[in-house]
């Protein structure tokens, strides 16, 4: 009997919708201040698209408690997550926690029982070097991701401004529409 195969996926920007979140808040606290449209959305911390001189007005929406557990997910994400483990993937959250802010990890684990249902927060591993994870796939928008191990799994990158210039990455999922297209001939099957 084989293993299923395992397909980490980053939550922030990949399941959960952090930018929209983020630049709501902000547009509300700071409208004096530059705004979405003005980010360099190449960028891939808000805090850079922002501009650093405005960190700590970054932190404090970031670092707020509950910021992680109020955000809404990417279009398909849900439907996505739940169809992989019906296709006998263990498919397994894979996110790295704000440590400026005290709720980020506890916030992440209920957004998965929330979202994706009751028990999930089972599947979610936080940390914050990926490369200790074992998986055959890391599905995650940052453009490189690195750690102190060479990493089990090929990185796929999830299609972000940020991330389309990266050489890092030699797969890229455009949306979760197609997460069938893109990830199951990377895991040795057939696509659907």
């Amino acid at each position: 009997m084989s293993t299923p195969p395992v397909v980490l996926v980053d939550m922030d920007g990949v399941l959960a919708d952090l930018e929209t979140a983020f630049w709501d808040r902000w547009a509300v606290a700071h409208p004096d201040l530059p705004q979405r449209a003005d980010a360099d959305a190449s960028r891939f911390l808000v805090l850079d698209q922002v501009g650093r001189r405005w960190a700590d007005e970054v932190h404090a929406i970031t670092g707020a408690p509950g910021f992680f557990r109020d955000l809404a997910p990417v279009d398909g994400a849900v439907t996505a997550m739940r169809e992989m483990l019906a296709d006998g993937i263990d498919v397994r959250i894979c996110t790295a926690p704000l440590l400026a802010n005290p709720t980020c990890a506890s916030d992440k684990l209920a957004w998965a029982d929330r979202h994706l249902g009751d028990g999930w927060s089972a599947r979610v591993v936080v940390t914050r070097d990926k490369t200790l994870v074992r998986g055959d796939l890391l599905v995650d928008d940052k453009p490189d991701v690195t750690g102190v191990l060479t990493p089990t799994w090929r990185h796929v990158a999830f299609d972000a401004p940020a991330n389309r210039t990266s050489t890092t990455a030699a797969h890229r999922l455009r949306g979760w529409a197609t997460w069938r297209r893109t990830l199951t001939p990377l895991l040795g099957r057939t696509a659907a």
